[in-house]
């Protein structure tokens, strides 16, 4: 008979723990993530030709994943928006995914 009325308590508290889990998930993708971008972007004029991660990705950075294709094709944007990156191959996988590597060009203004 205990063994009955602990393996309900239990069967319960799962129920409960499980419930409380799903609930704090869909709360969490109910709020909105920090769009508040400051912190990596600071107040600065930014060339609007260059593709931001979100016009590429569709969602802003750190809302979702990003897979390794999507990161790809992010650089490759940006390589082709601006003479100041690079994307080169490098090798591939043995599930046949572009390694890449990308150069990331600083200008140097020299004044004298």
């Amino acid at each position: 008979m205990a063994t009955d009325t602990m393996n309900k308590l239990i069967s319960t508290v799962k129920t409960a723990f499980l419930l409380l889990l799903a609930l704090s998930f869909t709360a969490a993708a109910k709020t909105p993530l920090h769009n508040e971008l400051s912190f990596y972007l600071p107040a600065e004029n930014y060339n609007q030709a260059i593709p931001t991660p979100e016009s590429v990705l569709g969602y802003q950075v750190g809302e979702w994943h990003v897979r390794h294709d999507q990161l790809v094709a992010y650089y490759k944007a940006l390589a082709a928006a601006s003479d100041r990156v690079e994307v080169k191959t490098i090798g591939y996988s043995h599930s046949n995914e572009s390694c890449c590597m990308s150069l990331l060009l600083i200008q140097i203004v020299l004044v004298r």
